[in-house]
């Protein structure tokens, strides 16, 4: 297709030609979106059409107290925690803290995470008090100091 364009320097018409490829507008959802479509399903069966699901707004019951620039904040310190672990132990989780903080979460994940170091080992259980001798019986009070 060639359009003629007035140059803005000296005013002459410069034919420039457009070439587009093929555009990437899904085609398939075209009645969706036209707004006369829309109208006329309207008019005719009285009903606005519904959006479909997955546009839907999500409706949370979250903490009153959390603002964005709170949330910002919690998102700097784990990204500041995260950077601050060992490289090899980042680079295990894909240098993700999403990624971290969900192996973090899974208790299946619980055993490579002390492999790597981020908790500690748990200490081994007691010995039963039943290898312990028994603690000496008490000394009844002398008479004169009740």
């Amino acid at each position: 297709m060639s359009v003629n364009i007035r140059s803005r320097f000296d005013g002459e018409l410069v034919p420039v030609r457009l070439s587009c490829g093929k555009g990437m507008t899904k085609q398939s959802m075209k009645d969706e979106s036209d707004i006369n479509f829309i109208l006329a399903k309207y008019k005719k069966t009285g009903i606005m059409p519904q959006p479909s699901q997955e546009r839907l707004g999500q409706f949370l019951d979250l903490p009153e107290q959390i603002d964005l620039h709170t949330a910002l904040e919690f998102m700097d310190i784990g990204s500041e925690a995260f950077d601050a672990l060992p490289a090899s132990v980042r680079k295990e989780y894909n240098n993700s803290p999403v990624e971290f903080l969900s192996a973090l979460q899974n208790n299946d994940h619980r055993e490579r995470l002390i492999e790597l170091g981020v908790f500690d080992k748990p200490e081994p259980p007691a010995k039963p008090a039943d290898d312990l001798p028994a603690a000496p019986p008490a000394e009844p009070p002398a008479d004169d100091q009740v």
